[in-house]
């Protein structure tokens, strides 16, 4: 399939790797991010706030999240508070510039999966998606979802 405005190859549903959500408060980036992964296959929600964030996590949808901490800074890390709750099993990837390890150390205490250095380079964000995205759906099974039945269970 192509896109009629760019000419470029749109990713059919049934190949698409996952969803995953860009909050990021510069909108060139998001922007830039949001179609480099539709290329790739995602479908991408995109945000600038904490209220962005927290209402695209609304109800589970959210796979991957990329949140910005170099134009959120704190608030980044309030977003990551919000995408778990509204998204459980999701996981977070933090964009982080060369001075922000203070806050990179709190988002990974608050549970956030890895971080990449921005200028992002895309290749290693799309191995690092899919590795999040991996586990976010081995959360969503669980230990149990998707084991065969116990086929003497509730025999006598």
């Amino acid at each position: 399939m192509e896109r009629p405005e760019t000419g470029q190859r749109q990713v059919p549903a049934s190949e698409m790797s996952g969803t995953i959500l860009i909050v990021d408060g510069g909108a060139q980036r998001r922007r830039t991010l949001a179609e480099r992964l539709a290329r790739r296959g995602w479908r991408v929600l995109e945000g600038d706030s904490l209220e962005a964030a927290s209402r695209a996590a609304h109800g589970g949808c959210v796979e991957v999240a990329l949140l910005d901490l170099q134009s959120l800074g704190n608030v980044a890390l309030l977003a990551l508070q919000a995408v778990r709750e509204g998204s459980p099993d999701a996981e977070v990837i933090l964009l982080t510039g060369k001075s922000q390890l203070p806050l990179v150390i709190r988002g990974m205490k608050l549970g956030a999966f890895d971080d990449v250095q921005v200028p992002v380079d895309v290749e290693v964000l799309l191995d690092k998606a899919e590795a999040a995205l991996a586990r976010s759906r081995e959360k969503h099974r669980g230990p149990n979802r998707g084991a065969p039945a116990d086929p003497g269970a509730g025999k006598p």
